[in-house]
């Protein structure tokens, strides 16, 4: 027969219990309708329209970056409106250290008080806060300040906006922390047409040397190359992007082939592109649907952002700010905020690559420099039409981009365009995985007519990046769309010969 615990004994480890899940615990402050005080261990029990008015006071435990930090209770917190380099993603690991220490030296072991906005969580479930110190300090303003963060722009945590902003623009003026990195002189369009391709950086070595690309296709007369390199979404509904160790390059390793690349005389362009880690049949980047739009926006402007500082340190050309996002490309306000950010950090140009079909679907084309699109038009219904007849089509095609673009004023050109070595490509060359016969005739008679047609382009029209400049040494190269050793390689060589 058992006996009831003596609560003289339970007691005290009730107790210790319920003291030690206290420690740490915020304690939430705000005002209500009538003027007083009040006190919340709970979040949630703060009225919605007064988390505006609330404030945390707690101590800085660990700097985690030079934007996130923890607190008692082991939250983490990150700073509104600042992205500053990351540890394994930045562009540089000196400035992710310079722009920790920072933080350290300035807030850890500090009482802060915190206080919120509209959004107070991100896709990270990291707490997002305005912080400032007892002496005043006001931690997301000094960030942004030293030029060690760079300006995040909210989408509805807009409260102190105008004064991160300022002190964004202050440290640019002095040329603070990473700033000073900034090139003197914008770059200016050049008359020379694209004369190109596109590489894939997707080694799984980080150390992967490859320079005998790049001069392979200077060797052909190429001018230009697109840089290609993924981040990765978890879902088509995830709202975070983030490097894969597996699939995408480092960002030091896409500097240095854009440092090869420029030591070689060749124009660099750089699209960082968004793939779905476990994609499926029914599911690619053009069906994106997040969850939360806003916290995707404010995910990407990150991506972005990195690759933008990237390709300013390394003096690129040419940065694409997305490519084929159809099913969010009507957001004209997240757009033109993720375009208002990266020009913050980088003085190239700037463009976008949009679907073959999507091109009348954006309606933002005048924030941008140029307009990209990909080259997949079906020209026949054939498996082997003649040169003849793919020429005919491809003038089709040109007449109704033409009009198409008729209005926007801007300069032109194919981002991405290419055949697979298949026979019958020319009818859908998006699919790569046909089973049709290998045909590497047609493959150099599809380029065959898309010079004839574009060799003398509109005054518009800048060229194209052919995708793409690849090799494996295996028996899938000889499907594939790459043109090395192909007959579609003497092809190009021959028109880049005489552009």
């Amino acid at each position: 027969m058992s006996s009831a615990p003596n609560p003289i004994y339970w007691f005290p480890g009730f107790l210790f219990l319920f003291l030690a899940s206290q420690l740490g615990a915020q304690t939430y402050v705000w005002t209500d309708d009538a003027g007083l005080e009040q006190h919340s261990k709970n979040f949630e029990a703060v009225p919605k329209n007064k988390r505006q008015s609330m404030r945390c006071e707690t101590k800085v435990t660990q700097v985690l970056s030079g934007e996130t930090f923890k607190v008692e209770g082991d939250h983490t917190i990150r700073l509104i409106g600042v992205d500053a380099p990351a540890h394994g993603l930045s562009w540089s690991q000196a400035w992710a250290q310079e722009s920790q220490a920072a933080l350290e030296k300035i807030a850890l072991g500090q009482d802060v008080t915190l206080t919120f906005d509209d959004n107070r969580k991100n896709a990270r479930f990291e707490t997002l806060a305005y912080a400032r110190t007892p002496s005043g300090a006001f931690l997301n303003q000094e960030m942004l300040k030293l030029g060690l963060g760079a300006f995040l722009e909210p989408d509805k945590n807009k409260r102190f906006a105008q004064e991160l902003r300022g002190a964004e623009e202050d440290a640019k003026k002095r040329k603070a922390g990473f700033w000073r990195k900034l090139r003197q002189k914008k770059p200016t369009p050049t008359a020379h047409p694209i004369k190109g391709f596109s590489l894939g950086l997707y080694s799984r070595d980080d150390n992967y040397d490859y320079q005998p690309f790049l001069r392979e296709q200077v060797a052909i007369g190429a001018t230009d190359i697109l840089l290609i390199t993924p981040w990765f979404l978890d879902h088509f509904t995830s709202c975070e992007m983030v490097p894969k160790k597996t699939r995408s390059t480092s960002l030091p390793m896409v500097g240095r082939v854009i440092r090869q690349a420029k030591s070689l005389g060749l124009r660099v362009a750089i699209m960082p592109i968004v793939l779905l880690w476990k994609p499926t049949d029914d599911h690619w980047r053009g069906d994106i649907k997040p969850k939360d739009q806003d916290d995707w926006f404010l995910s990407y402007q990150e991506f972005m952002g990195a690759f933008a500082s990237l390709a300013e340190e390394n003096h690129a050309d040419e940065l694409l700010v997305g490519s084929e996002f159809s099913s969010l490309e009507r957001d004209e306000p997240h757009w033109r905020q993720v375009i208002r950010s990266v020009r913050r950090r980088f003085s190239g140009l700037l463009s976008y690559s949009a679907n073959w079909d999507h091109l009348n679907v954006i309606q933002w084309w005048d924030d941008l420099d140029a307009i990209g699109m990909t080259g997949y038009h079906s020209l026949t219904k054939k498996d082997d039409p003649s040169i003849e007849e793919l020429t005919q089509a491809w003038r089709r095609v040109r007449k109704e981009l033409e009009m198409t673009l008729a209005n926007e004023k801007k300069p032109y050109f194919f981002s991405e365009m290419g055949y697979a070595s298949l026979d019958g490509i020319n009818k859908d060359p998006w699919d790569y995985v046909s089973p049709q016969k290998v045909d590497w005739k047609e493959q150099a008679d599809c380029y065959e007519a898309w010079f004839r047609v574009w060799q003398n382009g509109a005054p518009r029209f800048r060229g194209a990046f052919f995708y793409t400049w690849w090799r494996n040494k295996d028996k899938d190269d000889k499907r594939q769309y790459t043109v090395h050793g192909k007959p579609a390689c003497e092809v190009i060589k021959k028109w880049y010969k005489k552009l």
